[in-house]
């Protein structure tokens, strides 16, 4: 055979980054392998496909230049069908959005009994602040109406297994608890208040995204 090379372009920051982010850096990690040939060039945007090259923009910079290909492949994005848009009009619960939303075992949310998973779904992602007096009482351990050092790490480390938005905050943000504890105390009185702890929710809750509904993703986001 002869020797081959793959170059992939990625209008992102980072491949399949509609995927949880744990995903996204075991694929670049594997395609970055010196024995697989294969170039990734993320930031990048197609111009125009000629007939035997391809013109590429680095979106950083403006700058355009060609690469030349023997075979080229397009992948782009995808609309819902006519079935997943009428059943999307037909369950209740549904946003009118692009796909059937789902919760994490990829039921389809307000149909019994249907699961739905691949490019016509997304999973549901549950929103912190929504429960942030719940979340505030079940952590104040010692019911003084305000949170510790180590009733917030308690919370912290529970909350990574229900929220995937903790684990990509602290992953991306690459602060410790304490650090991320201090700046959210903003009267400085090492204590967390109701309105510092909603201040803090919003913030983690900042890194959610819509997750495609595959059997990958729902068994890592119930797995962090």
């Amino acid at each position: 055979f002869l020797p081959t090379s793959i170059t992939l372009v990625q209008s992102g920051d980072h491949v399949l980054n509609s995927y949880d982010e744990q995903i996204s850096n075991f694929t670049e990690s594997n395609f970055s392998k010196e024995d697989n040939n294969v170039d990734i060039l993320t930031g990048t945007r197609v111009i125009e496909v000629g007939e035997k090259e391809v013109t590429l923009m680095n979106k950083a910079t403006c700058e355009k230049y060609k690469v030349p290909y023997g075979m080229c492949v397009w992948s782009t994005g995808v609309s819902p069908r006519e079935l997943t848009q009428k059943m999307m009009q037909s369950f209740q619960n549904q946003k009118r959005g692009r796909a059937l939303l789902t919760d994490s075992y990829l039921r389809a949310k307000g149909a019994e009994g249907i699961f739905a998973l691949g490019d016509c779904s997304t999973i549901e992602q549950s929103k912190m602040i929504e429960k942030a007096e719940e979340l505030f009482k079940k952590a104040d351990v010692n019911g003084d109406g305000q949170l510790s050092l180590e009733e917030f790490n308690v919370l912290i480390e529970q909350a990574k297994k229900e929220y995937p938005q903790v684990c990509l905050f602290f992953n991306k943000a690459l602060k410790s608890l304490d650090k991320f504890f201090a700046e959210m105390d903003t009267s400085g009185d090492q204590k967390l208040d109701l309105d510092e702890f909603k201040h803090m929710l919003c913030t983690l809750d900042s890194q959610l995204k819509s997750l495609p509904a595959t059997a990958q993703v729902a068994h890592n986001k119930e797995s962090i």
